[in-house]
């Protein structure tokens, strides 16, 4: 049974094991079991990844070489590796684990029944580097304010 099930997860690692089970009439617990504890196989999602064409690929390690080449020679003295986050003002909402318990709807009082969005929140803008000199301070960025190399430069 195990080698007629390794076969089919061979020729189609998709499929799912309700359908393998009903293919060979087995219990799905069963071939559970089996793809579990005997072969040693789980069920993996799959991921969304970026669409690379040949192009972009060639680019990217065209790109990546330079790049190799270039801290080859200079080093990392001359780096800044620096990012930005945005924080918003608003509570953190996760349908699945934010539940309540009552009996009704009707027994909850609103500020508990409703999560209020707005479209575009409050939020605050934070702006971060490291080098091999060490790291910058952590600085508050005003609201409309752009980051880009000038801005970096002044920072840091």
């Amino acid at each position: 049974m195990r080698k007629v099930v390794r076969g089919c997860v061979w020729r189609n690692p998709s499929r799912s094991v309700r359908k393998i089970a009903a293919e060979l009439k087995v219990s799905r617990s069963s071939l559970q079991r089996i793809v579990k504890r005997h072969l040693g196989l789980y069920s993996f999602k799959k991921r969304k990844v970026h669409y690379l064409s040949k192009v972009m690929k060639e680019k990217r390690l065209k790109r990546s070489k330079g790049l190799i080449d270039w801290f080859a020679v200079q080093g990392l003295d001359h780096v800044l590796f620096s990012d930005e986050k945005l924080f918003t003002i608003e509570e953190a909402y996760n349908q699945q684990n934010d539940r309540i318990l009552s009996s009704t709807t009707s027994t909850i009082p609103e500020e508990y029944r409703y999560v209020k969005r707005i479209q575009k929140p409050c939020y605050v803008m934070v702006w971060a580097g490291i080098s091999s000199l060490g790291r910058t301070p952590i600085v508050f960025i005003p609201a409309g304010v752009k980051i880009n190399a000038q801005l970096t430069k002044t920072l840091f």
